[in-house]
């Protein structure tokens, strides 16, 4: 019998570990060439990152083997290795495509950003022009530039700030919407009716968080520019607003995210994409968690089956929801997505818990609707989501969907109802405004007026 061992190439540059990629080890024939008929193929998790601790498989017969590794980017690594009688152990190292920098292993690896080959023809196209002569987009070098940079970090001679370190970033310059409970509620509303985020109540990111830019080319980048929060302590809901001549989007920020394993705040990554040929820009907003990164890049792709799997703890984190309410909320997204049938009492509970312990949560209302709907309570459904609706913008996009279909199926039950009607006609409105492409909300809006 032989160990098999599996990992990734690392070249992922994801530091530090971000979770486990969904690996399935499949006999295909003997080892004199008999095809092998009726063998359940064997589900592992291969870590991802700079981990010495490979997935392993024991006691594997001799033959054929065949090894599929399906990457949240939608790659699918396929590796035919063939398993020699009493060869002890068989090492088996599965490569991706190369990103197109370094530090943009993560966004590649993720989904987010195309491989070395395909950049280059985007950046080509990306210097053609738009229809009426307009150019795609401005390399950044010629974009005017604000000086909202790392915020200031305290100097031990003097204790007062040093502004010497403070930089320039491209437009659009990611600004932050902050407290935004007292008198300004990102309602769905706001938003159906063209919201114009009015500009006395943005403020520069790295004023009110410590923000970086990752990698030392990002800013001759043609294509990207990546920026990486730390430590993040707000308390309050925040939204990311960035503009720029032509686009203006609000993204919903994950924070504060805390280890569950350390309580520490862990780092936002923000990643911003020009389009070729097209004017504007696209945001990602990411979670370097160690634990659940991959889960989360999983569930950003539609892929609830493999992100339920890496997310093994869900329902742990369920019970551990007063540390890390989003993580709670994004294994409960999991849990109701690919769960079957009828739920057990504890998910009402856990899930109960979730939506009445975190007001500013609208996730937690929003899955407690879900499960009154799958138990056929619609009254219950009805004043839940109700409520879940007054909160305002879920953090995670799968909220909207899962609020509007909820929303127009008790319309649909009851169209007397002139009230649900009208949540319903105004979150439809939201859901084609909003980026579904994206694990956390991302909506866009009219530029601002000057």
């Amino acid at each position: 019998m032989t160990v098999l061992s599996i990992r990734m190439d690392g070249r992922t540059s994801a530091k530090p570990r971000v979770g486990g990629i969904v690996t399935r080890v499949r006999q295909v024939a003997d080892e004199i060439g008999e095809r092998v008929k009726g063998v359940r193929p064997l589900t592992v998790i291969v870590p991802v990152g700079f981990s010495d601790v490979p997935a392993q498989i024991d006691e594997l017969s001799p033959g054929r083997y065949l090894i599929e590794a399906d990457l949240p980017s939608g790659e699918l690594l396929i590796k035919d290795i063939i398993i020699e009688p009493e060869s002890g152990e068989q090492e088996v190292v599965l490569s991706t495509q190369p990103p197109p920098r370094e530090w943009l292993g993560w966004q590649h690896f993720s989904g987010k950003v195309a491989s070395a080959a395909r950049y280059a023809g985007e950046v080509e196209r990306s210097k053609g022009e738009l229809p009426g002569g307009r150019p795609a987009r401005e390399p950044y070098a010629a974009i005017q530039t604000r000086s909202v940079g790392p915020s200031p970090a305290t100097s031990p001679e003097s204790g007062k700030p040093d502004t010497s370190a403070r930089g320039s970033i491209p437009e659009p310059a990611p600004q932050i919407l902050t407290g935004l409970g007292d008198g300004f509620r990102m309602q769905f509303e706001d938003i159906a009716a063209g919201l114009e985020v009015p500009v006395g109540k943005a403020r520069p990111l790295a004023e009110v968080m410590p923000l970086t830019r990752v990698g030392e080319e990002v800013a001759a980048d043609e294509l990207h520019a990546l920026f990486r929060i730390r430590d993040i302590h707000t308390e309050r809901r925040s939204y990311l607003w960035l503009a720029d001549r032509t686009s203006s989007e609000l993204v919903s920020l994950p924070a504060p995210w805390f280890s569950v394993e350390s309580r520490e705040p862990v780092p936002v990554e923000l990643l911003i994409r020009h389009r070729p040929n097209r004017a504007g820009f696209r945001v990602s907003v990411s979670v370097a968690d160690p634990h659940f990164g991959v889960a989360l890049a999983y569930m950003g792709r539609g892929d609830f089956p493999n992100g339920a799997r890496v997310f093994t703890a869900a329902r742990d984190m369920l019970y551990a929801k007063r540390s890390n309410p989003l993580a709670a909320a994004a294994g409960g997204y999991l849990l109701v997505a690919t769960a079957a049938g009828k739920p057990d009492a504890d998910w009402y509970n856990w899930i109960n818990n979730l939506s009445e312990w975190f007001k500013d949560l609208p996730d937690g209302m929003i899955l407690r609707g879900s499960l009154r709907m799958r138990a056929g309570d619609a009254d219950g459904a009805n004043e839940v989501l109700t409520r879940a609706y007054r909160r305002g913008l879920p953090y995670y996009s799968l909220g909207i969907t899962m609020l509007l279909d909820g929303l127009t199926r008790l319309s649909a039950h009851d169209p007397d109802d002139r009230e649900l009607a009208s949540m319903a006609k105004t979150v439809n409105v939201v859901a084609r405004r909003a980026n579904m492409d994206e694990i956390f909300t991302s909506i866009r809006l009219r530029r601002p007026s000057d």
